[in-house]
């Protein structure tokens, strides 16, 4: 069975109910695909578990990151140290795919800062998607768009 891992990366706040949306979407493709062979593995932090952890919790989920095949972060109102962060870590992973969703609000410094240093990036060869989106109901399709890209053909 080929097991395709994406990684959430965004603000548990600010994308609280787009986050369970998101699960329920990969739950849905993901019963439409089991039979071809193909397993999704959504990580989460927030169903992570916590209850062994030693030292820095960050770093339990950036090596669930760099184990991961699919790269998703939203951008809302900010941009978080660790979902920044975790952008970092997935430049480790050359095999992973990078979707980078951005919601058009307004937004402070931080993600206009973002917005110039993943421009960087991708003139320096590190490659990523950046999608806009206005609304958060246009969030689960686009996420959902992208999951069938990375799975259909897949075997």
């Amino acid at each position: 069975m080929k097991k395709i891992k994406i990684f959430l990366a965004s603000s548990i706040r600010e994308f609280e109910k787009e986050r369970i949306a998101i699960g329920d979407i990969v739950r849905q493709i993901q019963n439409r695909i089991i039979d071809d062979g193909i397993r999704l593995d959504l990580f989460m932090c927030e169903f992570a578990d916590n209850s062994m952890s030693n030292g820095r919790m960050q770093e339990r989920y950036n090596d669930e990151l760099r184990k991961s095949d699919i790269f998703i972060m939203l951008i809302g109102k900010k941009a978080g140290e660790f979902t920044i962060e975790e952008y970092e870590v997935s430049k480790e992973v050359n095999k992973i795919k990078r979707y980078i969703l951005f919601q058009d609000i307004e937004s402070d410094n931080t993600v206009l800062e973002l917005k110039n240093f993943l421009e960087n990036d991708k003139q320096k060869g590190i490659e990523h998607t950046i999608t806009i989106f206005q609304k958060d109901e246009e969030l689960p399709l686009i996420v959902k768009d992208i999951i069938e890209q990375n799975v259909i053909g897949v075997e």
